[in-house]
């Protein structure tokens, strides 16, 4: 294909499914744009997650483990073989963008498009929810294009989806809808005037397809061909009495591992060219497929559709094809099981062609002009730094032009802001940014992996775990290195990261739960001239090791990490100390250690102690400040975005050490990934202060249970609650799992880590 970058278009759907209609999707809206004059690119991001969270109920448990139990009945039919076919198809077909894993890496894509174009397919659909298939990502909203995406049910499940979807939605230049009750969707919202059009695929007609892929037009239409996403076979006598009357063979098209023991001949390694070849050689199709019935119209197949979802499926997505057959006048070729009569064999293909020719040219029009739109806007709003700031404060640290402040948001959270007034647009603060590019980061996978327990008692009694932090902070102070590390600060009642000597060195000890500022000391560690070592979460040290490696000074320091979780938004903080100190009648400080060992290092009790001898001690089961801290409901936004799990720029990353090989021990153990050379030889100088014992690195990921917390639907909601006056506890009852579904998770995790 012609490499020409004049007017690029990024293209946001799903391209990574195995799934004809999909494929095809994509590829007719790419070709489109590129016939209109521009370069069209697919932003080549996959979702890894399950992306909106909602709270679970024993029904959603129950409803969640049918489909699990229904799918493995009958999977997905996906070989080796047609894996390879639609990845050659997608190389041929498809210009893409780099890989973009995470919100940060898409937002640098800002700096290359000039539009951003989302669609189509189930985008939007509320059960498969993503953020950024919204183009919440896009800077400028006069660059967002909407083009025929699909809800794929016609109804939102709540109200907190609607909202979300309403905010979502409001940042767009243009937006059309795929479906009729798509549109209804939209008016509930309040958004009126959205036009609907035709899926991608229907704005190429067969001469177009066969041009685009290079078809040879078949002469062969002796077949029946079958093309069904769900059980085929609850409609398999409607499909004989068709075979019957017609006299011909059945093909079908397998998508389900049972298809390939049905009496009929099957064709199963197949990409996107061989799918339309099939129905361009078809004589009658059978089907339950949205882009099945499109392309069954495009070349002019007679076709019966069925049902493939009950009417009162709660992701029932019949809507998609009742909205196609009303525009185009084809309700009648509709079939379910409670009504089936074979009725009329033959469509009326020139009545039909007629409406899809006008609706063709208007959904064209409706492109075109959106396009045009977005590229006549020149106005070029300031990008940030990053959609992920994590509030470290290294761009402050190394603006030149005092052009960065750090302020908190409307959470608490610091955030880095920028005086457009005084930036030069020097680049310098994207260099230092962890969530940008060219990061040194290395994969956890080459780790070298080791138990860890200190030999000092009074080490672990004051230690989260086994110690591993004190002792190899305790071994570098007496090799020269200068310390930073975090502690609780109990007179502004939160965690700071400070210089520390090796007096206070105990403070570093226990974990603090809380985000800690670095802001200070990344300015200390820009002019750092000794050996140093930092101790941070991955997001600060990959700062740290910026800010150093920037200033060609890496090879003097030792930065490690742990594993982190996430870190819940101060408002939660503020809002659970405001009524400790009421249970403890004071206004006053107080002091607090997040993990009081004395009661077991596997119970994580919170303990607070007032000044004037009042004490609260809860363990993590009962305390409201971990019940939202182990659901991870209201983290900080980056959080969800981390992009530092199974990678990290620290010589050595530690953690407790879950699970059940030291289930039995009292005092703590903490697990160990040394990561580089200097990492090795740190673990290797401490050998005689602990009990070191080196495993795979394998291990770690079969007994680490890994955790990507999934961001809930109702977040900006639960913030706003926060900062309202409602006691946490029935701010819980709202927002937190009911304790027996926690309690069944948990039996899930420990039967997968047996």
């Amino acid at each position: 294909m012609e490499n020409k970058r004049e007017k690029p278009v990024g293209i946001m759907g799903w391209h990574q499914m195995y799934n004809f209609g999909t494929q095809l999707q994509i590829t007719a809206l790419t070709q489109v744009v590129r016939m209109m004059g521009y370069y069209p690119e697919v932003i080549d991001y996959s979702p890894t997650k399950e992306m909106y969270r909602i709270k679970k109920n024993m029904l959603f448990a129950m409803l969640r483990v049918l489909r699990r139990v229904n799918y493995m009945k009958n999977p997905e039919y996906l070989s080796d073989a047609r894996r390879k076919i639609f990845d050659s198809y997608k190389k041929e077909y498809f210009c893409f963008s780099d890989k973009c894993e995470f919100s940060s890496e898409l937002y640098m894509l800002n700096e290359q498009y000039g539009a951003f174009v989302c669609g189509s397919d189930q985008i939007w659909n509320p059960y498969y929810g993503d953020d950024k298939y919204f183009l919440d990502f896009v800077e400028n909203s006069s660059k967002k294009i909407a083009y025929a995406p699909s809800f794929g049910v016609d109804s939102l499940p709540n109200n907190y989806v609607l909202n979300k979807y309403k905010r979502l939605l409001e940042g767009f230049n243009e937006i059309s809808i795929r479906e009729v009750q798509g549109q209804e969707v939209l008016s509930r919202m309040g958004i009126s005037d959205v036009p609907v059009v035709l899926d991608p695929v229907l704005l190429l007609d067969k001469e177009g397809w066969n041009d685009l892929l290079d078809l040879q037009p078949l002469q062969r239409d002796d077949y029946i061909l079958c093309y069904f996403l769900g059980n085929i076979r609850k409609y398999l006598r409607y499909i004989r009495k068709l075979q019957k009357k017609l006299q011909k063979k059945v093909i079908v098209i397998a998508t389900r591992n049972k298809d390939l023991k049905l009496p009929f001949e099957i064709y199963d390694e197949i990409g996107p060219k061989e799918f339309l070849l099939l129905i361009q050689g078809a004589s009658f199709i059978c089907t339950d497929s949205f882009h099945g019935v499109c392309f069954s119209v495009i070349y002019q197949k007679n076709f019966w559709v069925f049902e493939r979802f009950e009417k009162y499926h709660i992701n029932n997505q019949n809507c998609r094809i009742d909205s196609i057959l009303e525009i185009l006048g084809l309700e009648y070729r509709k079939k379910n099981k409670r009504q089936f009569k074979c009725g009329e064999i033959q469509v009326k293909w020139q009545e039909v062609e007629k409406k899809l020719v006008k609706l063709r040219a208007k959904s064209h029009s409706y492109l075109q002009k959106a396009l045009q739109s977005a590229f006549m806007n020149t106005n070029k709003p300031h990008i940030r730094i990053t959609n992920s700031c994590c509030g470290c404060g290294a761009c402050k640290s190394i603006c030149k032009y005092n052009a960065i402040q750090m302020l908190k948001d409307g959470n608490g959270d610091l955030k880095a802001r920028i005086n457009i007034e005084q930036c030069v647009q020097c680049g310098a603060c994207k260099k230092v940014c962890p969530f940008r590019e060219g990061d040194n980061l290395k994969n956890i996978e080459c780790a070298r992996y080791y138990s860890f327990k200190s030999k000092r008692k009074e080490v672990l009694m004051r230690s989260s775990s086994g110690g591993a932090s004190y002792e190899i902070l305790t071994h570098l102070s007496q090799q020269g290195y200068i310390l930073y590390g975090c502690i609780y600060d109990n007179e502004i009642e939160s965690a700071v990261h400070k210089k520390v000597g090796k007096e206070e060195l105990c403070k570093t000890q226990g974990s603090k739960y809380i985000h800690s500022d670095t802001c200070n000391v990344i300015g200390e560690i820009c002019r750092a001239a000794e050996k140093l070592v930092f101790v941070g979460t991955p997001c600060q040290v990959s700062a740290v090791d910026k800010i150093l490696t920037n200033a060609g000074i890496r090879e003097k320091a030792v930065l490690v990490d742990f594993i982190c979780h996430g870190v819940p938004t101060d408002r939660l903080w503020r809002r659970y100390l405001y009524e400790i100190k009421e249970k403890l009648h004071t206004h006053q400080n107080v002091n607090v250690i997040f993990r009081k060992k004395k009661y077991g290092w596997r119970k994580r009790v919170m303990f607070i102690e007032g000044k004037e001898g009042g004490k609260y001690k809860r363990d993590s089961t009962g305390d409201l400040f971990y019940c939202f801290y182990n659901q991870g409901n209201c983290f900080e936004e980056q959080c969800y975005e981390c992009k530092f799990r199974n990678k990290t720029a620290a010589d050595i990353r530690i953690g407790d050490y879950w699970g059940n090989k030291y289930k039995s021990d009292k005092q703590g153990v903490s697990r160990v990934l040394s990561i580089s050379a200097k990492g090795n030889h740190i673990i290797e100088s401490i050998q005689q202060n602990a009990c070191i014992n080196e495993f795979p690195v394998k291990v770690f990921f079969s007994e680490e249970n890994p955790v990507n917390p999934v961001k809930p639907v109702y977040y900006d909601v639960l913030l706003k609650d926060l900062e309202k006056q409602i006691p946490l506890k029935k701010l819980k009852k709202i927002y937190c799992d009911a304790w027996y579904i926690e309690f069944l998770y948990r039996i899930k995790d420990f039967i997968l880590h047996m």
